[in-house]
């Protein structure tokens, strides 16, 4: 519709006729475009980083039952962890409690297993033990147990490429150092209760030690670690927990000690000891040994006791003590957490960039146009999510959330002048 104003002669006579006013092409200030494309910019990188988990929990534990089992085959998004309460106050687990504990959990077919604590040996129980190790690897139920902190001690290696930024932005790390060294054994780790009752490491419920170093600066990651590592490689195939000597080594970075980045998944913050600290979760199952051999003697009996089976089937169980419940529920919220795969830094990179262009689209269109690729991008994103929690995966949100915005803000009518008359 055109526009016209009326033209008024100078000699105060007739006025003219009405001549059309071209319409000025919308043209947004290039200071807001560049403020916007920051913004994107910056819910990236809050992306990238995990910033936004504590909101996504909530919205997933929102989602049917039914869709988290359909995903993950448990309940929760994440593994399912169960506490095996050895003899209390004692310094070292017995290695025939050892034994008779994993020669029942063996029947009840959980996904693996640690052993959180030291074990005494002896001739007798340790040929026992390592009977019944062998019978799990034979079935494939991985068993995490730590090394002893001497110098004969020989640690997995971890694949961890380090770098640390000039001296003004490192934080600096203070990790423990292990007597020992590294080897090309598949499994390998140290108990982080040797450091703390050492006193070596500094003791809080709310932490767990991810790892420590040789004398030669080379990584050793704790059995906490470990479990982790089993987690994240087990969830890549969908099917069980791969072996140590066939699954993929990823390759992991560590930025100025404290940013790891896993391949696929949150970013986890470290403290400068290589500690992760967090707040404790839920209550863990647990059962003390006493209770657990009753019904494995009953189970082989033939007694029912199917509802008590349920708690370690297919469960990441834990040989430990009763003390030990605060740093499983951290490693229940870590390990939901880490369950959720990620789409790879340089599509989500990608991703921001196609969104800043759609901005810079819509910004020199008109106000329509605008909107219309507004109601697009949110479907679409949509769809998108609704795709990849099909598959496990949480869609980088965040970015196309905040261009959509943009979008319709910069679709929003303009106040007209009011001189004007059609």
């Amino acid at each position: 519709m055109a526009l016209y104003y009326l033209k008024e002669s100078d000699d105060g006579g007739t006025p003219a006729a009405p001549t059309a006013l071209v319409k000025p092409k919308n043209v947004s200030s290039p200071i807001l475009s560049i403020a916007f494309g920051t913004i994107i910019l910056l819910a990236t990188f809050v992306q990238l980083l995990g910033l936004t988990w504590p909101l996504e929990e909530r919205l997933l534990k929102v989602l049917p039952a039914t869709w988290i089992t359909k995903v993950h085959g448990v309940e929760n998004f994440g593994p399912k962890i169960a506490l095996l309460e050895m003899s209390p106050g004692e310094e070292a687990f017995p290695a025939m409690d050892v034994a008779m504990a994993l020669r029942g959990l063996g029947k009840l077919h959980p996904s693996r297993i640690m052993i959180a604590g030291k074990v005494t040996s002896d001739k007798e129980s340790e040929q026992l033990l390592l009977g019944v190790l062998s019978t799990l690897r034979a079935e494939g139920i991985n068993v995490i147990k730590s090394q002893a902190p001497t110098e004969a001690a020989r640690y997995h290696c971890i694949p961890l490429c380090r770098y640390d930024p000039p001296n003004f932005f490192h934080l600096g790390t203070h990790w423990v150092t292990l007597p020992g060294s590294i080897s090309d054994k598949e499994q390998g780790c140290f108990l982080p209760f040797d450091l703390h009752s050492s006193g070596t490491s500094q003791f809080t419920p709310e932490s767990l030690q991810l790892f420590a170093k040789t004398a030669q600066g080379e990584v050793v990651g704790s059995t906490w670690w470990h479990v982790i590592e089993e987690e994240v490689a087990g969830k890549e195939t969908g099917v069980g927990i791969e072996s140590p000597s066939t699954k993929k080594q990823e390759i992991l970075w560590l930025l100025g000690g404290r940013l790891l980045l896993i391949p696929n998944r949150s970013p986890l913050v470290l403290t400068a000891d290589g500690s992760l600290r967090t707040k404790a979760s839920s209550p863990i199952n647990s059962s003390s040994l006493e209770d657990f051999l009753l019904h494995a003697e009953q189970k082989e009996r033939g007694e029912p006791t199917s509802s008590y089976d349920t708690a370690w089937n297919d469960a990441l169980v834990i040989l430990g003590k009763k003390s030990d419940q605060p740093f499983l529920s951290i490693l229940q919220k870590l390990a939901s957490k880490l369950a959720w795969k990620h789409l790879p830094w340089s599509t989500q990179l990608l991703l921001c960039t196609a969104c800043i262009g759609l901005l810079v689209t819509g910004q020199y269109c008109n106000g329509i146009t605008s909107l219309i690729i507004a109601l697009f991008l949110m479907l679409g994103t949509l769809a998108a999510i609704a795709s990849s929690l099909s598959h496990g995966i949480l869609f980088p949100w965040l970015t196309p959330a905040v261009t959509t915005l943009f979008l319709i803000i910069s679709g929003l009518p303009r106040k007209r002048n009011s001189g004007l008359v059609t």
